[in-house]
């Protein structure tokens, strides 16, 4: 089962968001795949990325093998023909204009709370923050406050009591 993976697109770099955020710089081999996936939204097969990336399809394949790992993208057969496989994204590339959203939409506390716990990587801090915001808007109202408790617990930062 592939690790799940977030991808922040900034500056021209990929930053993939998972155990670890590992940057990835443009002429990187795997970024020129993901690039290639990204303006090819039907996918491509290795040949076409090998083509459009200018490198081998040994490469593409190296490369395509370690990102399907990271879930960021997938290799499924082409439907009528078996034989040929179709490599796709797996998961969104968030741009700036997304983290322009984020930032409209996650409260300035929570920014203020991730920015504190990521530093200088403000957009990753936001893009945490919605997986957060996410994942306690799936769970029942009644569970929510009980969840953020206990994740403010196991980061070392027991919640205040206003009263």
């Amino acid at each position: 089962m592939p690790e799940s993976a977030v991808v922040l697109l900034e500056n021209d770099q990929l930053k993939v968001i998972g155990k670890r955020v590992k940057t990835l710089p443009p002429d990187d081999t795997r970024a020129k795949v993901v690039f290639a996936l990204r303006r090819n939204e039907e996918g491509m097969t290795g040949s076409l990325l090998a083509k459009e990336t200018g490198v081998s399809q040994t490469m593409v394949a190296k490369a395509a093998e370690e990102l399907i790992d990271l879930g960021i993208i997938r290799k499924e057969p082409l439907k009528v023909a078996r034989n040929v496989k179709i490599y796709s994204l797996a998961t969104r590339i968030i741009d700036d204009d997304e983290i322009a959203e984020l930032k409209k939409k996650i409260p300035p506390m929570l920014q203020d709370f991730m920015a504190k716990r990521f530093k200088d990587q403000e957009s990753v801090g936001l893009v945490f923050a919605d997986q957060v915001m996410r994942f306690l808007a799936s769970m029942k109202a009644t569970n929510r406050p009980e969840m953020f408790a206990e994740y403010m617990r196991l980061a070392g930062e027991e919640p205040k009591d206003d009263s």
